[in-house]
């Protein structure tokens, strides 16, 4: 009995190791993807206020708490 629950609990120690080993590098690609965008739609001519909130737009898109079930809004 005790094998199994330190499997699961191992099990679940493993996973949540992935997940971090994971996050910060896909949060600095969100964070530098933002950036291109921005610099992208400047590049268009388009007006600063105008880029402002597209790339608002654009960050909230890319939310994580947009896809998760239990997220304030």
């Amino acid at each position: 009995m005790w094998r199994e629950v330190l499997s699961v609990i191992g099990g679940a120690g493993r996973a949540l190791g992935r997940t971090f080993s994971v996050a910060p590098p896909l949060l600095l690609k969100r964070r530098k993807a933002l950036g291109i965008f921005e610099k992208g739609l400047q590049a268009q001519g388009l007006d600063p206020k105008a880029v402002e909130e597209l790339t608002a737009l654009y960050k909230e898109l890319g939310s994580l708490e947009q896809w998760l079930p239990n997220s304030k809004k």
